[in-house]
């Protein structure tokens, strides 16, 4: 899915220098930013990379100093320290488990994101009348004839990590990245489930706002593949309802883009100047040279379309 500079009625890929769309481009760099890495084979890291301790470990560390700093008192805090050593040992045991299975579901990912940046390849054209066939494997690293397979064989992975590891935050906030696959693959009504649940369930701020955004930008292709000119109506109000939630409040990060984008669904919808109103506000919030450079052109284009 390519650049898609609009008032002609297709949602965009590219604002203010970075891709925006609901695809999977805009949504990889942020979601690798939030997944912890597993640096040691057999081990379980942290978020900082560092090894997290056995749970035995922990606990057993624990017994001893408390049992060095209880001996002169052991008679009047023996309870007392046994209630603290148990407590703490158990939630080391829950952080030691946590670890391991942020760590597992990072390493998951990681397949899923090998897999949709896989090659692809096209059959070599068959002689006239023979249909071609896939090509004979190059390398043992995977392959895909298509886009579409590419991406259908990502989401299958993301269906796996999502089914063993499911409260893990690297698979709440990978609900963000299968609903830009989604998107990528037309499925919109998938897409905008996918992007729903991410919005409530991410733990990331930036992505939450990624998914609501990929809300709007779902809701809009939805309406514009619309075959009648009422449906298509309809649906670019619910993109302009999804994009105004984005960021109601004036003096709020992310009130020039959002701002921005319900413009364009007003321009979609025929509504030039309440189109420009918001473009014009848009552009007076925004700090992004680029954003404003594109709101420039929005305009233009708008103003030569004169009643």
């Amino acid at each position: 899915m390519g650049n898609r500079s609009h008032e002609c009625g297709q949602p965009e890929r590219a604002t203010a220098g970075r891709s925006v769309g609901g695809g999977i481009d805009r949504v990889t760099a942020d979601l690798l930013r939030t997944a912890p890495v597993a640096k040691n084979k057999g081990r379980y890291s942290s978020r900082e990379g560092e090894r997290a301790p056995e749970p035995i470990e922990a606990a057993l560390g624990l017994v001893e100093q408390a049992a060095e700093s209880a001996r002169p008192y052991m008679r009047e805090i023996f309870v007392a320290v046994g209630v603290v050593v148990v407590g703490v040992a158990g939630l080391s045991l829950w952080n030691w488990n946590a670890a391991r299975r942020d760590s597992s579901a990072s390493t998951a990912l990681d397949g899923v994101l090998s897999t949709a940046r896989a090659e692809i390849v096209v059959p070599e054209s068959a002689d006239a009348g023979v249909a071609a066939g896939p090509p004979a494997p190059k390398s043992d690293e995977e392959q895909y004839v298509s886009e579409q397979a590419r991406t259908e064989a990502a989401l299958a992975r993301l269906a796996k990590l999502e089914k063993e590891h499911g409260s893990a935050d690297v698979a709440k906030n990978a609900l963000v990245l299968e609903g830009a696959m989604l998107f990528d693959l037309g499925r919109w009504d998938d897409a905008l489930r996918s992007y729903r649940r991410a919005a409530l369930k991410a733990t990331d701020a930036t992505l939450v706002r990624v998914a609501r955004e990929g809300i709007g930008y779902t809701e809009e292709a939805k309406a514009l593949a619309e075959k009648t000119p009422a449906a298509r109506e309809a649906g670019l109000k619910l993109a302009l309802v999804a994009f105004a939630a984005l960021q109601p409040d004036a003096k709020g990060a992310g009130f020039d883009l959002a701002t921005y984008h319900q413009a364009r669904v007003k321009a979609a919808l025929g509504e030039r100047d309440a189109a420009l109103v918001l473009y014009r506000a848009a552009r007076a919030a925004s700090e992004s040279t680029a954003l404003k450079q594109q709101i420039d052109n929005r305009v233009a284009t708008l103003e030569e379309r004169k009643p």
